[in-house]
């Protein structure tokens, strides 16, 4: 006779299911892109002036005066910074 609180032997060898092969009817389908309304933007508005360049020559203007003033610091500041010698001796 068994107890109650005894289990058989065949129940804890259990193996676990293996799991379940997807079949057409659990993959999901894929919804479709959310559509924003077109908006644009308001003429009025003065936030959108403020980030636009109404001559593109003024980029190239600003471009054109840093590399100036890029190239006058590093000739300032690397005048007196050691020369090092080329490792290899040119041959005539």
């Amino acid at each position: 006779m068994t107890d109650a609180t005894e289990t058989p032997a065949d129940e804890t060898s259990a193996v676990p299911s293996p799991a379940p092969v997807p079949t057409p009817a659990r993959i999901p389908v894929p919804r479709p892109p959310a559509v924003r309304p077109a908006v644009a933007p308001v003429a009025s508005a003065p936030a959108a002036s403020l980030g636009r360049v109404e001559d593109d020559g003024t980029v190239f203007v600003g471009a054109a005066v840093c590399a100036a003033i890029a190239a006058v610091l590093s000739l300032v500041l690397l005048r007196d910074a050691p020369v090092r010698e080329p490792a290899v001796e040119e041959t005539d």
